[in-house]
C-alpha cells in the first residue's frame, strides 16, 4: 500500500494497482484517510494553491486536477514514487483515482515489476480484422489502440475490428462540440495556451459524454494544428496513440456525464499537451513559433469549429528593439 501527502500529511492511500508501463504510469483508486475528504476539500486547496484544473463540475461534485506540486507519493520503505506529474479526478458519488506519470527507469521496473511483468505477458495478442476477409494475424495492442484513435479521431479507418464493441460518446449527434481559445499569444507563452472544449446539449433529452484523462488530455481527444499554408503540424493528433492501455466500457462509463437539456459542460487543458508534433514544429524552449495557426479538436469522430491563432514576438524583445 502506498501512502498519499499533501503539504506533508497523509490523506490516503493506494495500490497504484492501475499501469501503463512503457510509459512510466502508475495510478489507482485512492482511499482517504478521512472519509468525508472529496470534492469540497479538493478544490480549496487547489483553488487556495493557484493549482490549476483540468475541469470542475460543481453540481455533479466531480473534479480533475492538474499537478499538485506538493504531493508526495511513498512507498512502505518511505521511498518516494517520483514522476514528471501527478493528477486526481473524481467525484464524491463514485471514487476518486490517482496518476503519477513520467516514472524513470530502471526505478519503475524495480518498483513496480508486476505491472511490468503484466504488460510483457500481455504484449502480443491474437485479432481479428476484418478489412477483406477476416484473415486473422499477429498485433501488438500499441498497433491496436493506434488503430481505434486514428479511426475515431480522423475517420479514415476502413473496415471493422473484431472486438468488444465500444461505447461511443456523445450519446447523440445533438451533442455540439465546440472549442474556444484566445486569438493572440506571445512566443514565450505558446507553450502555456489553453483551449477549452464545450459540449451543449441541443436534445430534447438528456444526452452522455465521457471525461477521463490520461498524460493531461481526454481520453479519445485530439487535436489538428495546421500552418498558414494549411500544412498539418501533428504528426500524431494525441499522445494516447503511445498508450499501452485499453480501458473497457464499464471503466469508461464510471467517467459519464449527463448533460440535461440545454446544459453546456467544459473542458480545459494545455494545447501542446494533447498532439505529438512533427520535428522543428517547436523552438528549444518547445514554444510554438511566430505565424498564424489553425487549430481544431476532435471528440471521438466529432470535429470542432476551427480557430484561427496568432503567435507573435515577445513584448519584451520588441522593447528593447524600440
Amino acid at each position: 500500500m502506498y501512502k498519499i501527502y499533501i503539504d506533508n500529511e497523509l490523506i490516503a492511500t493506494s495500490k497504484l494497482e492501475k499501469a501503463d508501463a512503457p510509459m512510466g504510469v502508475v495510478g489507482g483508486k485512492l482511499i482517504f484517510i478521512d472519509n468525508n475528504f472529496g470534492y469540497k476539500n479538493l478544490k480549496k486547496y487547489c483553488v487556495d494553491n493557484n493549482i490549476e484544473l483540468s475541469y470542475d463540475f460543481p453540481n455533479d461534485k466531480m473534479i480533475s486536477t492538474m499537478s499538485i506540486p506538493k504531493l508526495k507519493i511513498m512507498n512502505s520503505n518511505d521511498v518516494e514514487i517520483k514522476g514528471i506529474g501527478n493528477q486526481i479526478t473524481g467525484m464524491d458519488s463514485e471514487e476518486y483515482e490517482i496518476e503519477i506519470y513520467g516514472i524513470s527507469y530502471p526505478f519503475y521496473e524495480e518498483e513496480f515489476p508486476h505491472h511490468v511483468q503484466n504488460y510483457e505477458n500481455r504484449f502480443n495478442w491474437d485479432i481479428k480484422i476484418g478489412v477483406t476477409t477476416g484473415v486473422k494475424i499477429k498485433m501488438t495492442k500499441r498497433i491496436l489502440i493506434a488503430i481505434i484513435i486514428l479511426g475515431c479521431l480522423n475517420m479514415q479507418t476502413k473496415g471493422q475490428i473484431s472486438i468488444a464493441k465500444q461505447t461511443v460518446y456523445p450519446s447523440s449527434e445533438k451533442v455540439e462540440f465546440s472549442i474556444t481559445m484566445r486569438k493572440e499569444y506571445y512566443a514565450a507563452e505558446s507553450n502555456k495556451i489553453k483551449r477549452k472544449f464545450i459540449w451543449e446539449n441541443k436534445s430534447n433529452k438528456t444526452e452522455k459524454i465521457m471525461l477521463k484523462e490520461g498524460w493531461e488530455h481526454l481520453l479519445m481527444s485530439g487535436v489538428s494544428i495546421k500552418n498558414e499554408k494549411n500544412e498539418e503540424l501533428t504528426k500524431y493528433q494525441t499522445k494516447h496513440i503511445l498508450m499501452s492501455q485499453i480501458y473497457q466500457n464499464k471503466e469508461l462509463k464510471k467517467h459519464e456525464i449527463k448533460l440535461k437539456p440545454n446544459e453546456i459542460k467544459e473542458y480545459t487543458c494545455y494545447l501542446l499537451s494533447i498532439p505529438i508534433l512533427k520535428e522543428g514544429v517547436l523552438t528549444e524552449h518547445n514554444c510554438l513559433r511566430e505565424g498564424r495557426y489553425k487549430i481544431q479538436a476532435y471528440y471521438y469522430a466529432q470535429k470542432s469549429n476551427e480557430i484561427e491563432i496568432v503567435i507573435k514576438q515577445n513584448k519584451l524583445i520588441n522593447q528593447k528593439k524600440e
